[in-house]
């Protein structure tokens, strides 16, 4: 990110407190934000959260692993459980309206040889979505 930011001529400032990076895309008359052009190249921008995917594309490997970082942090949580035995097993997890994300993420995972599951909950809602 830091190197798309200054082929973009943005500002990034680090907080040291912990690790955020703020970046700032400067305004500039008849240019569009370079990250909404990403966006859009990927087919991201403008779609609704059940209708997000992941791009077909042939990308590296580290590209799906920061893709994946990233869906975490926004719409994860990492957990830790002990079981009846005492013993602590940690868990990721990821949340999505999107059943084709979800299931674009398993199969990322699993090529990137993590063993995953997918579970749909049924639950209907009161408000009638």
């Amino acid at each position: 990110m830091r190197l798309f930011a200054a082929e973009h001529g943005c500002r990034v400032r680090e907080i040291p407190q912990g690790s955020i990076v703020r970046v700032r895309f400067p305004f500039r008359a008849g240019h569009r934000n370079p990250i909404t052009d990403c966006l859009r190249r990927f087919g991201v921008w403008g779609q609704r959260c059940d209708e997000k995917q992941l791009p077909d594309l042939r990308l590296s490997r580290e590209f799906w692993i920061g893709c994946l970082s990233g869906l975490i942090d926004t719409d994860g949580c990492v957990r830790e459980r002990v079981n009846p035995r005492g013993t602590a097993h940690g868990s990721v997890e990821f949340a999505t309206v999107s059943p084709v994300l979800a299931m674009q993420v398993s199969d990322t995972l699993l090529r990137l040889g993590v063993a995953n599951r997918v579970w749909v909950d049924e639950r209907k809602r009161n408000d009638g979505h």
